[in-house]
């Protein structure tokens, strides 16, 4: 198949150097929540949450950058004026080449990867020069956490 490769970049990483470089940007992404939707034959996902998330600690614990799940953007237009360029401003960052890793994955192979910190994509392909087959499958971190704490702790869960 022509083109393809997968994209992969540690939102975290980009996240601090926006926190470094432009602070009023990053503060707005890690302190605004703006709503989120996706609609389907057999589910219904809402939820508000912000691009940067912060742990207890202000440390970057992840990125919820989903442009194509991003419903309207539910706030004030003179908020919304400062906002949106500090959000382009992110995705910009996100494409750059010094964050991005490329490579390709072919039949058989599999990629587990942190959906809160790895941003990931495709380059664009012929959809002429071959058969595609991707499936995905989702976990909730809070599922793994709980995996690791009950493989990690002796006895404690027998």
């Amino acid at each position: 198949m022509e083109g393809g490769n997968s994209l992969f970049l540690d939102g975290v990483a980009v996240a601090n150097d926006l926190r470094e470089n432009h602070p009023e940007d990053f503060a707005l992404l890690a302190e605004t929540s703006i709503p989120y939707y996706c609609e389907h034959d057999t589910y219904d996902m809402r939820s508000r949450q912000r691009v940067i998330e912060l742990d207890a600690n202000g440390a970057v614990s992840g990125v919820t950058i989903s442009q194509h799940m991003a419903d309207v953007f539910d706030l004030p237009q003179r908020f919304l004026d400062r906002y949106y360029p500090a959000f382009c401003r992110f995705g910009r960052m996100l494409q750059a080449e010094k964050y991005v890793m490329r490579f390709r994955l072919n039949a058989g192979e599999c990629i587990v990867f942190d959906n809160h910190r790895v941003v990931h994509g495709r380059e664009a392909y012929a959809a002429t020069s071959g058969e595609r087959y991707v499936r995905g499958c989702y976990t909730d971190r809070g599922e793994l956490c709980s995996t690791y704490r009950a493989l990690t702790t002796e006895g404690r869960f027998k």
